[in-house]
């Protein structure tokens, strides 16, 4: 406020308080007299508020004071000593000058003067340097003008224009010191506000964000602090960056009322203020997460408004950034639970299906056989014994989808690679599918002049397997599908084409991910993971997959094999 005393006294009628103690330093009776103090004033200005006057000798406190600090506290006394003493030497400089100056620029030299003691922002003094430094002034070096009239022009407007100045300067000075004094308090604020919340954003996790907000409040306070959240319906400490480790149950009590009411208790509050240390809700936008517990290192510290403010706003930032942060976490748990129960539902109602019609399949012509084994030609019987190995060679390519899945996620793969030619273990892979293939032809580009290629021939196998299977599901019948090679750099680059529906622009990222199956695949069977092991098993070769249209229509699937291994 602009006036201590009318500040002090204005706050506590509008808290209602009763009683104020003051210390007050005892001075000698000749002393007080110039010396204006705290406690006189409010004791006079009290009215219906009891005053308590303590007296004693205080503990001195090693801090440091700036010198704006130590004029703007000068006793007033002090400052109408120095308003004399400045007048008097001013006026002895300019009778060391006055041989040297014409008379009227002396003026500048006294007004200087006044301008000085304004500086000090004590309206009174300031006014009597003013008044001192016009009679000097027009006393000693502008003689006569008493002579003609106390209300000579000349002597009324000097000194009018003098006081109108100390006015002036004074007033500018108390609001400049103000809000200069604001302004680097807010600075500091918003320094150590920006510093903390810079550090909060950069961490993650609620243990990491505790230490950091726990730690920077400790050392901004110079306070014991410790973080305590709840557990098992009751609140535990979570952090703790001092020396106490424990709270007995009169603390946890005093924590428990803050966390269910929300607000501050504790020592320097109107609640629970027996508590040796203050305790600060930690208030997030949607609820209360947890309780900050600051002790100061010395008892007898207490924290002002401005600091009980500030300890307030950096506990909400505290407070916001882990409830960020906790929201984070349920969401993402959130997202793996669904995407877990998606791919439950999507693995069990696939393998369920693909279990299910070959065993069914298998079952129904083993009992033909069975029923039927005198009355079936040969023919029969080798058609009856093919479809029972087709259908078994289905269920253990599932078996091995599932097996090679859980293989490669594991991150225990250890490629067996050695050079190999590509051309044979393609015509390896079609001779093995022939069956699949019926009338669709395969045809083979793949040139000479490339090398034997360092891979895992077993697993390299499994991909071929799978391309090629996609593409017969896709493709029409007696429409051929292509297998091309084509060397580039150090790596070859290797294509399974086929003249199909093609692929919709928002599946081409989706294709290679676990359980998605293409939406133009007529079939019920397959678990959607044939593409996804065709990705695992080309990057554990350092090569990368990819799939795009083909002019004309249909699709490509390419990938690439380094040369070198």
């Amino acid at each position: 406020g602009v006036d201590l005393v009318k500040e002090i006294i204005a706050y506590a009628r509008e808290e209602n308080v009763t009683l104020i103690m003051v210390w007050k330093h005892i001075t000698s009776r000749w002393l007080s007299i110039w010396t204006r103090h705290l406690a006189d004033e409010i004791l006079r200005n009290s009215q219906e508020i009891n005053v308590y006057i303590i007296t004693g000798s205080l503990t001195e406190q090693d801090t440091k004071r700036d010198v704006q600090l130590i004029l703007r506290n000068l006793p007033l006394s002090y400052v109408y000593v120095a308003a004399i003493v400045a007048s008097v030497v001013t006026t002895i400089i300019c009778f060391l000058l006055y041989k040297y100056v014409k008379a009227h620029n002396l003026s500048l030299i006294y007004l200087a003067s006044v301008i000085l003691v304004s500086l000090l922002g004590r309206i009174g003094p300031s006014l009597l340097s003013a008044v001192l430094s016009v009679f000097a002034y027009t006393w000693f070096f502008y003689p006569g003008i008493f002579n003609k009239s106390i209300t000579n022009f000349e002597f009324l407007s000097i000194l009018i224009l003098m006081i109108v100045l100390v006015q002036v300067i004074s007033n500018l000075t108390f609001i400049s010191r103000n809000q200069a004094a604001a302004a680097r308090a807010s600075e500091r604020k918003a320094t150590a506000l920006n510093r903390l919340s810079q550090q909060l954003a950069s961490a993650r996790g609620v243990h990491k964000l505790l230490e950091i907000g726990a730690s920077y409040i400790a050392e901004l306070f110079n306070s014991d602090v410790m973080v305590l959240m709840p557990a098992n319906q009751q609140l535990t400490i979570s952090y703790s960056v001092g020396g106490e480790r424990e709270l007995d149950a009169k603390d946890l009590a005093v924590a428990q009322w803050v966390f269910d009411l929300g607000q501050v208790a504790g020592m320097g509050t109107d609640t629970l203020s027996q508590a040796d240390a203050i305790y600060v809700p930690l208030l997030a936008s949607q609820t209360t997460v947890g309780v900050l517990r600051i002790r100061p290192k010395h008892p007898e510290q207490l924290f002002t408004p401005e600091q009980m403010n500030f300890l307030g706003t950096c506990a909400n930032q505290l407070a916001l950034t882990m409830e960020v942060d906790l929201l984070q976490e349920q969401r993402k748990k959130v997202e793996i639970d669904k995407e877990v129960d998606h791919t439950r539902n999507v693995l069990l109602q696939s393998v369920s299906q693909d279990l299910r019609a070959p065993l069914a399949t298998i079952m129904l012509t083993a009992g033909t056989q069975m029923q039927m084994a005198h009355g079936l030609s040969s023919e029969r019987v080798r058609a009856l014994g093919r479809a029972i190995y087709t259908q078994t060679e289905q269920l253990s390519r599932l078996v091995n989808n599932l097996l090679q899945i859980t293989y490669l996620e594991s991150n225990a793969v250890k490629l067996k690679k050695e050079p190999a030619s590509l051309t044979v273990l393609v015509q390896r892979v079609i001779h093995s599918s022939r069956d699949k293939l019926g009338s669709t032809p395969v045809y083979i580009e793949i040139p000479s002049e490339i090398p034997l290629i360092p891979f895992d021939k077993v697993l390299m196998e499994g991909v071929f397997l799978n391309l090629l299977d996609n593409a017969i599901k896709f493709a029409p019948k007696e429409q051929t599908i292509t297998i091309s090679a084509k060397l580039s750099d150090d790596k070859v680059i290797v294509s399974v084409e086929d003249r199909g529906p093609g692929i919709s622009g928002d599946e081409v990222s989706r294709l290679f991910e676990k359980f998605y199956r293409g939406r133009m695949l007529t079939s019920k069977r397959g678990l959607g993971l044939g593409l996804a092991i065709c990705r695992m098993i080309i990057e554990a070769h350092g090569g990368i997959i990819w799939a795009e249209n083909r002019d004309g229509g249909g699709s490509a699937f390419r990938f690439t094999l380094p040369l070198n291994g």
